[in-house]
Order: structure tokens, then C-alpha cells, then sequence
């Protein structure tokens, strides 16, 4: 089994989820009070060992995500 994230450049931040710039606002007392999270990737994040052949005829062990965006 395989699972998909997101993760800085430097591997140090995980990067699955975004501010919602729809639902914070920032007011002078409270910093984004009604702030909420989104998740950045969708469609299935884990995927099942396959056995392939590559585009060279050579067989492999690949993980597949055709859905994910």
C-alpha cells in the first residue's frame, strides 16, 4: 500500500491542507476567529501495489492515482 501527500520543498511542512480564504476574515481583535481548513488533494489517496510492465517491456511494482487532483 501506497499513500499520496503534499509536503514542502524541504520535507520539513506538510502541505495536505490550505487556509479557506472564503470562510477567514481578520479583524483587529480576533485573527482569523472562523478560519477553516481544505483539503488540497482529492480523489483516492492510497492506492494498492500493481504489477507492470513500464513502457520498456520491463515488469515493476507501481502505485497508481488516477484520480487524484
Amino acid at each position: 500500500m501506497c499513500h499520496v501527500s503534499l509536503w514542502s520543498e524541504d520535507g520539513q511542512d506538510e502541505r495536505n491542507v490550505v487556509l479557506n480564504p472564503f470562510t477567514s476574515h481578520e479583524d483587529h481583535q480576533h485573527s482569523n476567529s472562523n478560519a477553516t481548513y481544505t483539503q488540497v488533494l482529492v480523489g483516492s489517496l492510497v492506492s494498492p501495489c500493481h504489477l507492470l510492465a513500464d513502457l520498456n517491456g520491463e515488469k515493476g511494482s507501481f502505485f497508481v492515482f488516477p484520480d487524484v487532483r
